[in-house]
């Protein structure tokens, strides 16, 4: 075997190769950093990308506003609904309270006869039960309840017990009242009355008519009641301050042409109800309380694309 030769380099060829070596490495670790610098850009605009477009996915999936009673109509199959039949109503026109506390479960508190009365389902208060009209929620913003004394005893009225009912909304886990005014096409002109008087001076009066052909379809109601309420109490005395009166009108109508609908439904309620003395040296209060309620609807059909 050869020895191996080995040449010592001189003192400015040792010099020239370390500086090579460390150039070397400057530029490696410099080429290092520029591909980190690179790679965590080119990672924060993909994040950036990533939310933009999550953000208009987000943007562009918007819930659909339902602005009629379809959900009653299309959710109920396997759903418990209490109908009050329009021989019912043409019986008792002149409360609703009466009308659901005697044909329904649920039970009111009513703070006198035709003073404010709220409903509750199952042991829940009235801020869990929704009263819809016609698909819109007629709960209040203030305190999340309706007077019923303050709705007519009109149209059709039905009832959908139980927490299936938060389909319209986490006000509805004890139940919906559902207040709808119907529309008949084909149907003769028909007129109803009703008239009531009973004790301390109580009377009501209800007028009902509707018409409708092929095309179009009208109906229209009134009523008035108002009593005394000046009932004895037990152990002498009577009832003082007690006297109310509530009034409104309800109407809807209808046209239909090839395969689109109008529809308009209107309401409106007027009442004026004295708060009880519980002695008679108490101040006499009273509260009047206004309101309306207008919906329009426009529904079109087409056919479905395969």
């Amino acid at each position: 075997m050869l020895p191996l030769c080995h040449c010592p380099l001189d003192g400015k060829a040792q010099q020239d190769a370390s500086q090579e070596t460390c150039l070397n490495r400057f530029t490696q670790q410099s080429s290092g950093r520029k591909i980190l610098r690179l790679q965590s850009v080119i990672y924060i605009l993909s994040l950036f990308v990533c939310a933009v477009f999550r953000g208009q996915s987000d943007s562009i999936s918007i819930d659909e506003v339902v602005v009629s009673d379809a959900i009653l109509r299309d959710y109920s199959q396997a759903q418990k609904v209490i109908r009050i039949p329009d021989s019912i109503l043409r019986r008792d026109p002149g409360s609703v309270t009466r009308l659901l506390q005697f044909h329904s479960p649920i039970h009111f508190k009513e703070n006198g006869f035709g003073m404010a009365s709220s409903p509750a389902f199952r042991g829940t208060t009235a801020q869990h039960t929704a009263v819809v009209w016609n698909g819109i929620n007629l709960n209040s913003a203030l305190d999340g309840q309706t007077d019923f004394n303050a709705l007519a005893a009109s149209g059709n009225w039905s009832v959908r017990p139980g927490g299936g009912s938060v389909l319209f909304g986490s006000s509805a886990i004890g139940g919906t009242v559902h207040y709808n005014s119907a529309l008949s096409f084909n149907r003769p002109l028909k007129h109803r009355v009703g008239l009531q008087y009973g004790s301390f001076n109580t009377h009501n009066f209800s007028y009902d008519v509707g018409a409708g052909n092929e095309s179009a379809a009208v109906r229209a109601s009134l009523f008035n009641n108002a009593s005394d309420n000046d009932y004895p109490w037990p152990g002498g005395g009577k009832n003082i301050n007690g006297q109310f009166y509530n009034r409104g009108f309800d109407a809807a109508a209808g046209y239909r042409f090839e395969r689109h609908s109008i529809r308009f439904y209107s309401r409106m309620f007027q009442a004026e109800r004295h708060f009880s003395l519980i002695v008679p040296s108490e101040t006499k209060t009273k509260i009047r309380n206004q309101n309306s309620s207008n919906l329009l609807e426009w529904k079109s059909d087409y056919s479905k694309f395969t």
